[in-house]
């Protein structure tokens, strides 16, 4: 008889493992039984554990794949046991039976943590196995870990501890043994072989975790960081082992035979491998071909994953195959670097995120490959927010959520959060925005904001701001959407919002690019606006505003100042209004360092309007204003502020259809003609060979390249507009 003593089995056949930590052993692949006794019934409530002295008739597996152990002589728990955690208490000839997903061929990796009390005699105890208790086979015929105390040394029937050094009477210890073969059963037992032999465990465990396969270095000093971390073990540490080379084969192959086991530094997995009875060559090669046999698995869940789907449970682990149901409890759960896959269906709920991410290391919500995932706020009622918030946290990316029937936003980022990516995500009848980033209390606290690839349909259907809103956001792109469709209640007398993209507020060092705006009912397309903040830094190139009221706006409504704000690259064509409006829209404002260069302008009611605000260094260059219904190019300032024409630059653009309007002007050194587009009626605006805006540019200030990525300049010289003509 001897006092306790603490076991930390590994059962593995790969080498080195240092200490780390690991949120939940499902965060690593393949899986296959996780039995805990902290939460013996697997559904994620500890508050329902039994008392102690309570018979435990089936312990849950935690793993998704449905291994629960149960049995009629069963074994009772424990409340604490282990360090102040539950364990499950085995007095002999008691014991639990599990199904065994595990086989055929398997190479295992096998953690268990528990306590031995007492044995007689110097036999092995079996602590979990997929064998019998004896046989002849010529392979193995499934997994097994036992273990004994001889003297003061716990080690394996077939194998060593590490380190090999004397143990005391409580001190915690790790045990590692290696074993892979056929398991041609179909069942589990946890203290005893599975024909009923040695079942004397007297004992308590209190978790096992196998996965079917072997586990990196890395991925075992995670789960082994988990177990010393919960359990209060203190440092684990096996030593390295060396690379198995022909050489090093060799040398085990003559400690074989010389010792029945390896040495220190190295492992073996019994030396009677065919079970004959005899040590020899026979049995290493055995041993040798089961370690070079390749290993597959049918299914390799990806490292720190979940899973939502609507016929999940919150109590359920997570896995593939016992999800989550609903996306709120992964926003509950998520920790820096992990992701949840939602599957197909409708949720109707609202989520809050609840935890950041870090560098490297974002936090992720996204669609399960190929499936239709909707956010539906039918029903529920508020007046501020969205159905997807992020609010106060950083590095965190959505996408691929269809998000609908918002009675405000869709999905709204603010606060102080940072490092947000917002990607091909689709919103629909919100009644504010489809997307909405806003800072907090402080400018610049909501920074690092990037919206891309997302379509966003019927937005500010009866609210108000605009389909994608950002209000003071630093450091921002917003790029590749398709706004449509927007602002369907909304009319021009009676309008509060509904523009397809605005950067207000005092947005600063930011980009608006390759984005497209289609049919916002009675508002523009894609504006800037300071408001009564500051705003600067911001390009806006790339980008295609047709069919909607007005085209694009720079202004500052409220007396913010606006400064180096760059529009190029742009095509709008087809609006009610104006193309472009610079001006200020209040008395106070002052526009600038701000540049309107190489853009094209078609059948709009104006093409370029400057406003009668002040400004300092407007420059309008290199533009096309083609068959607009008004005016091509209309300046205000000159009448309001002739003193100030130093400061506004207008020169080299192309003119087609001059009107002779009040205000209307060619500017300096002007291009006039018909651009000779390919088709302007089906959107194309290609330059023909013959366009007079070919090679008719300045230089200076024009962009490095056209709207489709063409390098500037093709020819001699700089061309007009979007599009640069390449033979």
């Amino acid at each position: 008889m001897y006092k306790e003593s603490i076991y930390l089995v590994f059962f593995v056949l790969a080498f080195g493992l240092v200490n780390a930590t690991l949120a939940s052993p499902g965060d690593i692949s393949n899986l296959v039984l996780w039995l805990d006794a902290g939460d013996i019934d697997g559904d994620g409530d500890t508050s329902d554990n039994p008392a102690d002295g309570v018979d435990v008739t089936v312990w849950a597996d935690k793993s998704g794949n449905g291994n629960d152990a149960a049995g009629s002589t069963v074994p009772s728990y424990s409340t604490s046991t282990i360090n102040g955690k539950a364990a499950v208490h085995f007095q002999p000839n008691e014991y639990l039976v599990g199904k065994n997903g595990f086989g055929p061929n398997i190479t295992a990796t096998v953690f268990i943590i528990g306590v031995l009390h007492s044995k007689a005699g110097d036999s092995s105890v079996v602590i979990f196995s997929t064998q019998p208790s004896g046989g002849t086979d010529s392979a193995r015929r499934g997994l097994c870990v036992s273990v004994v105390k001889e003297s003061t040394v716990i080690k394996t029937d077939r194998g060593m501890i590490f380190p090999d050094n004397p143990v005391g009477l409580a001190d915690p210890y790790l045990v590692v043994d290696v074993d892979t073969g056929n398991v041609d059963n179909n069942a589990f037992h946890i203290a005893r072989f599975i024909d009923g032999g040695a079942n004397d465990l007297n004992g308590d465990i209190a978790e096992i975790i196998v996965y079917d396969r072997e586990l990196t270095p890395a991925e075992k000093n995670e789960v082994a960081g988990y177990l010393a971390q919960k359990y209060g073990l203190g440092s684990v540490d096996i030593p390295d082992r060396p690379t198995m080379t022909l050489r090093g084969l060799n040398g085990l192959a003559e400690q074989w035979l010389a010792t029945d086991c390896f040495a220190e530094n190295c492992w073996c997995d019994g030396a009677d491998f065919d079970y004959s009875g005899n040590v020899d060559f026979k049995d290493f090669a055995l041993f040798s071909q089961s370690y070079s046999r390749p290993r597959i698995s049918n299914y390799v869940r990806p490292r720190n994953t979940y899973f939502v789907a609507i016929d999940g449970w919150d109590s359920n682990p997570g896995t593939e195959q016992l999800p989550w149901r609903t996306i709120q409890k992964a926003a509950d759960t998520l920790t820096a670097g992990k992701t949840v896959y939602i599957k197909e269906g409708t949720y109707n709920e609202r989520i809050w995120v609840q935890n950041s991410g870090m560098p490297d290391k974002f936090i992720t919500f996204t669609a399960y490959p190929d499936h239709a995932v909707t956010i539906d706020g039918t029903g529920r009622q508020f007046d501020w927010y969205g159905l997807f918030n992020i609010e106060d946290k950083s590095y965190i990316k959505v996408s691929g959520l269809k998000v609908i029937n918002s009675p405000y936003w869709g999905i709204y980022v603010g606060g102080s959060s940072n490092n947000i990516v917002i990607e091909k995500n689709y919103t629909y009848n919100t009644a504010s925005s489809g997307i909405s980033a806003w800072r907090g209390s402080e400018k610049g606290s909501c920074r690092d904001i990037i919206i891309s690839s997302n379509e966003v349909e019927l937005a500010v259907n009866g609210k108000q701001q605009e389909c994608i809103s950002l209000s003071g956001i630093d450091r921002f792109e917003v790029r590749y959407n398709y706004i449509h469709h927007g602002s369907l209640t909304q009319t021009l007398e009676h309008s509060t919002g509904g523009e397809g993209i605005d950067t207000k507020d005092g947005c600063s060092n930011g980009k608006v690019y390759k984005n497209c705006v289609y049919r916002t009912y009675n508002k523009l397309g894609i504006y800037v606006d300071a408001w009564d903040e500051d705003s600067s830094n911001i390009e806006v190139f790339d980008n295609i505003v047709h069919d909607c009221h007005f085209g694009f706006a720079v202004a500052s409504e409220a007396g913010g100042e606006l400064e180096n704000i760059t529009f190029y690259n742009n095509l709008a064509y087809n609006n009610d209004t104006w193309g472009i409006f610079v001006n200020a829209w209040h008395d106070d404002s002052v526009l600038k360092q701000c540049k309107v260069i190489n853009n094209t302008f078609y059948n709009n009611q104006v093409g370029i309007f400057i406003g009668d605000e002040i400004f300092e260094n407007l420059v309008v260059r290199n533009n096309i204003c083609s068959q607009n219904e008004i005016a091509q190019l209309r300046d205000m300032s000159e009448e309001k502020h002739r003193n100030q024409q130093s400061q506004i630059h207008v020169d080299n653009n192309l003119i087609d259809g001059f009107k002779g309007s009040w205000c209307e002007i060619y500017g300096v050194r002007p291009v006039v003609g018909n651009p000779r587009f390919v088709d302007p009626s089906l959107g194309n605006f290609h330059l023909k060979p013959n366009s007079p805006a070919i090679d008719k540019g300045s230089p200076i200030g024009a962009p490095s390249y056209d709207y489709e990525g063409d390098p500037r300049p093709a020819g001699s010289g700089y061309d007009i507009g979007i599009d640069e003509y390449c033979k």
